[in-house]
């Protein structure tokens, strides 16, 4: 049989496996929930569930025993960085070689294709991070989202709800965002509203 190798991008809206052939020819893609940092309240049940997840519907589309296969090699990309994940990635996925990495690099080598290259990440989070030609790497941002990921979607959707109350409160700039964030919810009033943000 070829040997196999594995992709994992494992952000904060989704997480994604991709399987291909020694020649390069993508045989699977799998696609799973969000791939939380490791150490946040359910954490490592919401990681181990998004890993597998992805890896046996890329499996499962490549006619593969996802619980016998042992990939030649396999790189993985998570949002918030390495931290413990290769521990917790070895008991999921067997495989002769790991590379762990944070997105934004896989991102970049994606876009780029190994090539000298700056990437902007806009999604829950945000995060830039580029490689110049002598491989020297530099970042801003991606440090979640009690420390920044600003413009991404957790940061201004809490923009977007502290005008809105602000203006609710009477204080604020006058604003449609309350307007539209009533709406877009289905909210009867302020209270509703953060009682849906609130309720997992």
């Amino acid at each position: 049989m070829s040997r196999l190798y594995l992709g994992i991008d494992g952000g904060q809206s989704s997480t994604k496996a991709l399987i291909a052939k020694e020649s390069g020819r993508i045989i699977g893609h799998g696609r799973a929930g969000p791939c939380n940092h490791v150490r946040t309240c359910q954490g490592r049940a919401k990681f181990f569930e998004a890993v597998s997840g992805s890896v046996n519907a890329a499996c499962n589309q490549a006619g593969i025993d996802a619980s016998t296969v042992t990939f030649a090699a396999v790189c993985l990309g998570f949002s918030g960085g390495p931290e413990d994940k290769e521990a917790h990635s070895r008991e999921l996925i067997r495989s002769t070689k790991y590379k762990i990495t944070h997105d934004a690099e896989i991102a970049l080598s994606g876009a780029t294709a190994g090539q000298p290259g700056i990437i902007t990440i806009a999604g829950t989070g945000s995060m830039v991070f580029g490689r110049n030609a002598a491989k020297k790497t530099a970042r801003a941002g991606g440090w979640g989202y009690v420390f920044g990921d600003e413009g991404g979607a957790f940061d201004l959707t809490r923009r977007a709800l502290r005008a809105a109350l602000q203006f609710e409160e009477g204080w604020g700039r006058p604003t449609v965002l309350r307007a539209v964030l009533l709406e877009s919810t289905g909210a009867r009033d302020a209270n509703d509203l953060l009682h849906r943000f609130y309720t997992p």
